[in-house]
């Protein structure tokens, strides 16, 4: 009965169920195989970091899409085109969304650098190694 449910975790046994998802929650798969399929065929919309990276991975929706069970088609947006007002987020209080993440390791090497140049430029921190 939860607004926001992530399972943070690595299984790869089913543990949450369709039935304990209310309308309107959003669900933030960050792992492995820890949803039954018919989580992701309840959500009003898929939504990923990079549907391109989630589909070649091992996730839940990952084995949806290889066996057929999703398209291409199913998956409403990545992320960066509801930042960037491309696709619209929630329409809806009732809308169960579901966000599956795998963490792109391009954008924490760019916060990285953006952080080193903030503190070049502010004369912060301390060198370790010169």
């Amino acid at each position: 009965n939860s607004d926001i449910i992530i399972t943070a975790i690595s299984s790869q046994e089913k543990v949450l169920k369709k039935k304990w998802i209310k309308e309107g929650s959003l669900y933030i798969h960050v792992a492995g195989l820890e949803d039954e399929f018919d989580v992701a065929l309840s959500a009003n919309k898929i939504i990923c970091d990079s549907w391109e990276c989630v589909k070649h991975r091992t996730q839940t929706i990952s084995q949806m899409y290889k066996k057929g069970l999703l398209k291409d088609r199913d998956i409403y947006s990545d992320l960066v085109d509801i930042i960037n007002g491309r696709k619209k987020g929630r329409e809806s209080n009732n809308e169960f969304i579901y966000f599956n993440s795998v963490g792109l390791a391009l954008i924490d090497v760019c916060l990285a650098n953006s952080l080193y140049e903030l503190a070049v430029e502010y004369d912060k921190g301390n060198w370790i190694v010169k």
